[in-house]
């Protein structure tokens, strides 16, 4: 399993944090040709930052325009994701977020972080689909899907 190196992001006063890499370690989308009307999405996702983890669910009537807003994972809002862009179910682009508190950044109100990450979603040996009855995608058990930080708000 390989993770990322850890990243340094710049924060008042001129202190750095150190934040690592979202993991997926499970994502399972499918398309059913017989209902041929929605794609389902289900994934896990995992904040090594905090050692938190939340699933999220979605779907996506098919040739309809991807929204743009975040939504929750589950009931726990400070987990969100989005499409930032949608193909097919072999190729997408996912951006996540996760939102904590970190008194390392500041005293409250001032010590909540948000997180954002984004990764393309290819078919592929990381991510691999089979086309039979229904279209369905999955990261096969032990290759997560490694997102990396590329922003963050103080």
């Amino acid at each position: 399993m390989h993770f990322s190196p850890l990243y340094l992001l710049p924060f008042l006063h001129g202190a750095a944090i150190a934040f690592t890499s979202f993991l997926i370690p499970c994502l399972e989308a499918v398309n059913d040709k017989n209902v041929n009307t929605t794609t389902t999405f289900s994934f896990t996702f995992d904040d090594t930052n905090t050692n938190s983890t939340a699933r999220c669910n979605g779907t996506l009537p098919i040739g309809a325009p991807v929204p743009t807003p975040y939504k929750a994972c589950g009931h726990d809002p400070t987990f969100g994701w989005r499409f930032g862009r949608f193909n097919t179910i072999g190729d997408f682009e996912l951006d996540l977020s996760r939102r904590f508190k970190d008194p390392a950044v500041g005293d409250p109100p001032f010590d909540e972080v948000t997180l954002f990450g984004r990764v393309n979603v290819t078919e592929g040996t990381s991510y691999r689909c089979h086309h039979d009855t229904r279209d369905a995608c999955h990261v096969p058990r032990g290759s997560p899907i490694i997102v990396r930080i590329n922003a963050a708000i103080a």
